[in-house]
């Protein structure tokens, strides 16, 4: 791990364990951080190289209490949008890549490689 992504990590944690807890009573201030904090983790799997896909915490599978909880319901959209948002990074950065031309073997690397990024997001 670099050192770049061990301080972004830090910052993440910090912002999540410390700062968003503390901001209890402002739900729109704690939205916004919780979004900066997806984007560091972003940025961070960006500087990796590695894809990771945010789960979301907390009992979401009981749909009557998920649905009648709006804090909830706005942490699984924007966990939704951050989905989005990798899927279609990762796509796109597979796309332009290009395997070596007249070399089989480098065609075999070039499709594993793509295969196991994909599958990344699949599991």
């Amino acid at each position: 791990m670099s050192r770049n992504q061990k301080s972004l990590n830090v910052l993440a944690m910090l912002l999540k364990n410390l700062y968003i807890v503390l901001e209890e009573e402002h739900v729109e201030m704690k939205s916004t951080l919780h979004k900066f904090v997806i984007q560091i983790v972003n940025s961070s799997q960006q500087v990796s190289g590695s894809v990771n896909i945010m789960m979301p915490e907390g009992d979401i599978f009981n749909e009557d209490q998920a649905l009648r909880n709006k804090h909830l319901m706005d942490k699984l959209e924007q966990i939704m949008e951050s989905w989005t948002q990798k899927i279609a990074q990762t796509i796109k950065k597979e796309e332009a890549k290009k395997a070596e031309p007249n070399s089989s073997i480098a065609e075999i690397e070039y499709w594993r490689a793509r295969n196991a990024v994909i599958s990344t997001l699949f599991q």
